[in-house]
């Protein structure tokens, strides 16, 4: 068997060590997986949904928040579920670019959603609008680091500074927030950070990553007059504030332009160079960046970006995928909005009944979509948070070209898939393209579907082989194949 390598478009196609395409497919210790399809987990907003949070109550249940331009909403409870409008009185003007970044302070949850809106605040548990906080700042970017509520890129006091962090009191009580933000009050203070342009990312916990356009920073509690120190770590920087996904502060995914890294807390390690960087140079619609968004998956080891290809004007239809386990990248093609980090409020046998009978259902009652309470990875689309739970989306793998018979021609008339299932429904197709000189163009066969006993029959010569496949239904594992050739004379 020929085992499915790592797809590297950046390799030439002849004797690469690797796919020349994975598409709809999740890396896999051994091949590739299926990718679910999206299912709806909200009703619509009317707009396009921008950042969500997820809120922990004291009694270890999780609420669902989310937003878009001029609102704030609670996802509640059903399939799907409801969208409850937790706007404060009058509601809000988001700026094109700007987003909503979620962070529970205890049982608060606040919110921050660019230079247009004070930072919100509602309690975590749900049930309630967020309100103004009072005499907060306007801010982009929004983190919890250490006892501290972080807010970055700011307008305070009438002035606008986009490389100005600025930390609330220690131990802020927002009951009384008359004092929670006053400069030298408490250990309230702020920082301008002088060098690396704009901050693009705030990443915290124990200490904090501050990304800039050319630069890295690093930022720790050291208590006394400075209370915070800010170290920069390296110059190179994240023009693309959505392109930001990140574990903690010390494993932060990014794109730069000149390509994909891993921020380790001191360095940042090169996760595309060879791989994907120059394929998604030319992949990517670079005019529409401001659309990128990147999570990572509950579920997995994985990191996706979501950003918009040269196929399509803005919208984004296309999703980069990196196990960072396993160090394996694959492509999915989706239309969508964005992608974010959600979990499914439970559903009730009685918001169940609106589905009508188990026969109507199209999702498993075993699926995400109606458990609830567990993290999972999500996607906006038409205004709506969707799920990858729905049937698996059709998946195509194409293989580096094989010299079967070295220094020969070689005639293929049949190639055995081994891709697993735990049903027959899997629809399996390959083809074979083959060229005789690798300056020719090659020859594509007509889609031949596997048979009774798993071969797919087709014939084609050639000294150069690639095999096609496509997969749709219900299937496990993408694993390898065989060709079924023999070689021919040396012309």
């Amino acid at each position: 068997m020929i085992k499915f390598g790592p797809w590297l478009p950046d390799r030439a196609e002849h004797e690469r060590p690797g796919l020349v395409r994975a598409d709809n497919v999740f890396p896999a210790a051994e091949g590739y997986q299926p990718v679910p399809g999206l299912s709806d987990i909200s009703d619509a907003s009317g707009q396009r949904l921008r950042g969500t949070g997820i809120g922990h109550s004291g009694d270890g249940g999780k609420v669902l928040f989310t937003g878009h331009a001029s609102g704030l909403f609670e996802v509640m409870g059903g399939a799907p579920g409801a969208l409850t409008d937790r706007s404060r009185l009058g509601g809000y003007t988001l700026g094109a670019a700007d987003s909503w970044r979620f962070a529970q302070f205890g049982s608060d949850m606040i919110a921050a959603g660019g230079l247009s809106v004070p930072l919100q605040i509602a309690p975590a548990s749900g049930g309630t609008a967020f309100a103004d906080i009072l005499d907060a700042p306007q801010a982009k970017y929004l983190a919890i680091v250490r006892d501290f509520v972080v807010a970055a890129s700011t307008l305070y006091g009438g002035e606008l500074l986009t490389d100005r962090v600025q930390w609330s009191a220690i131990n802020p009580d927002f009951s009384s927030p008359s004092s929670v933000w006053t400069i030298g009050s408490n250990q309230a203070d702020f920082q301008r950070l002088a060098e690396g342009g704009e901050i693009t990312g705030l990443i915290g916990g124990n200490s904090a990553t501050i990304l800039l356009e050319r630069a890295i920073y690093r930022m720790a509690y050291v208590g006394g007059g400075a209370i915070f120190s800010f170290q920069r770590a390296e110059a190179r920087g994240c023009p693309y504030p959505g392109s930001i996904a990140a574990l903690g502060p010390e494993r932060v995914f990014y794109y730069s332009p000149d390509g994909f890294f891993l921020f380790d807390g001191q360095t940042s390690q090169p996760i595309g160079a060879g791989a994907v960087n120059e394929w998604f140079a030319s992949d990517a619609n670079e005019g529409a960046f401001e659309r990128m968004t990147a999570a990572l998956d509950p579920s997995g080891t994985r990191v996706l970006w979501s950003y918009a290809s040269s196929f399509s004007s803005a919208e984004p239809d296309s999703l980069l995928c990196f196990d960072y386990a396993l160090g394996r990248w694959s492509l999915l093609r989706l239309a969508h909005e964005g992608l974010a980090t959600a979990i499914v409020p439970a559903a009730t046998l009685e918001q169940l009944d609106a589905l009508g009978s188990l026969d109507d259902l199209t999702t498993s009652l075993d699926s995400p979509q109606f458990a609830g309470s567990r993290d999972l990875l999500a996607a906006s689309r038409a205004g709506k948070l969707a799920s990858f739970s729905a049937d698996p989306l059709h998946a195509s793998l194409e293989t580096a070209e094989i010299e079967l018979a070295p220094g020969r021609q070689s005639m293929v008339r049949g190639i055995r898939p081994h891709i697993t299932g735990t049903t027959s429904t899997a629809d399996i197709t390959a083809q074979v393209a083959s060229r005789a000189r690798s300056i020719d163009q090659a020859q594509v066969s007509d889609a031949a579907a596997i048979r009774d006993t798993g071969l797919c029959s087709l014939r084609q010569s050639g000294r150069y082989h690639r095999a096609i496949f496509s997969v749709s239904g219900q299937w496990r594992y993408a694993l390898g194949f065989e060709f079924l050739a023999s070689a021919k004379g040396t012309r």
